[in-house]
Formats: structure tokens, sequence, C-alpha cells
């Protein structure tokens, strides 16, 4: 009888532990799923941010310029227009690809924008018939890459915003610092905004916002004494 009740025992035992045990896997499996999930989407929600600024910022420029070339008459002034065009069209089929390459691969190691790249940048944007004061470090500094292509992506939307907002004919002012921190400061006067509203449910702020937050660092945009700014800080982490 002894014997009888033991193994009656030792059976419930064995069955609650292999219950048990299903149940660990089944919670763990649903945690890796749950996690799989999430890496997904922040990987979706990365490359929807990449391809909203490429090409939101190639198209303004791009639309800006046709737009002049209309009304130019000088031959000159029509060939550089169409040369601004296709320097900007191609640059961003360049990074269009680049991002198709990611969709299929997503572990590869691809090519991004960083600090060295702004200048080129700003040259183009001035193509198109901005003002822009550009205020940068020496060159050969080197920062995470995070952080050095958020700071990139962070001048180009601002600049695009600029173009697409900002009062026709006024200077943009650009200025990144690096000190403790990488501080990327984009000014100009807006055209559309009034008092202190700032446009809600953009992308492109939500994105500059995204990456900020993303490099461990923080943003401020907004409207500031009658300017349109937008304020970057990240931390300054040197490549490994």
């Amino acid at each position: 009888f002894t014997g009888a009740v033991l193994a009656g025992v030792v059976l419930r035992l064995f069955m609650r532990s292999n219950r048990e045990a299903r149940e660990r896997r089944k919670a763990e499996m649903s945690v890796l799923a749950q996690m799989q999930m999430r890496a997904a989407e922040e990987e979706r929600t990365a490359i929807a941010r990449d391809m909203h600024d490429v090409v939101a910022h190639s198209l303004a420029v791009v639309v800006a310029q046709a737009n002049g070339a209309r009304y130019a008459t000088d031959a000159a002034v029509k060939d550089d227009t169409l040369a601004t065009i296709s320097k900007t069209a191609s640059g961003a089929l360049v990074d269009v690809r680049g991002l198709l390459h990611q969709l299929r691969h997503s572990q590869a190691n691809d090519v991004s924008n960083g600090l060295c790249d702004v200048p080129d940048l700003v040259e183009r944007m001035r193509g198109a018939g901005m003002d822009i004061r550009l205020t940068m470090p020496p060159h050969g500094i080197q920062l995470a890459r995070a952080s050095e292509l958020a700071a990139y992506r962070v001048v180009q939307e601002a600049l695009t915003n600029a173009m697409r907002h900002g009062a026709v004919g006024a200077p943009v002012f650009v200025r990144v610092d690096v000190g403790y921190e990488l501080i990327v400061n984009v000014h100009n006067r807006p055209a559309q905004y009034g008092g202190d509203r700032v446009p809600s449910g953009s992308h492109g702020l939500t994105g500059m916002r995204e990456r900020a937050a993303l490099a461990g660092g923080s943003s401020w945009i907004g409207i500031d004494q009658g300017w349109f700014r937008v304020l970057v800080r990240m931390p300054v982490a040197l490549q490994t």
C-alpha cells in the first residue's frame, strides 16, 4: 500500500513537472515571437524613416529646381539647374538602392552618410536657390555611426522643411558643434507657422525626434523668438 501511494505521488510530480516544462517552453516561444515581431517592426520603421528622408528631400529639391528652370531665360542657368536635378536624382537613386539592399540583406553593413557629407548636401541645397550659412567642425572627427547618420539626416530634413515652409529668400543657419556632445542647430524664418504653433503629424519632425532618441540624445523643435529651430543633442562616442 505504501509503495502504491509513493508511486502515485511520484507519478503526479512527474506529470506536474512535464506540464510546467511545457508551459515554460510555450511562454518562452511566445516571448521569442514577440521579440522577433518587435525587431521586425523596428527595422521596418527605420527603413521607412530613411525612405522618407531620402525621397522627400530629393523630390523637394527637384521640384524647386524644375519650377525655377521654367522661368529661366539664360541657357547657362537652365544647364546648371538640370545638372543639379541630375546630381540630386542620382544621389537619391544610390540611397534608395542602399535601402533596398537592406531590405534584402538586413544584416549587411551599408555605407551611410555622415558629417563629412553635410557640406555636399548644403551645396546641393544652395544650388536649389537656398541661402544657407554653414558652420562645421574641422574634418577628421570620428563619431559613433548612429550619431553620424542621425546628424546628417537631421540637417537634411531641417533644410527640406526650410525649403518647403521657410520665408522665401531668408537665410537658413546650420551649425554643427562637437565637444562634450554633438549638437546640431538649424534655424530659419518660418513663412507658414503662426505664433508658437508647430505643425503636428509631420513625418519629418517625428523622424528627427526618433533619430535623436535612437542615438541616445534629445531634441527640441519649435518656434524660438520668431525662428523655427531644430536643436538636437547627441552623445559623442568614438568609433571602435
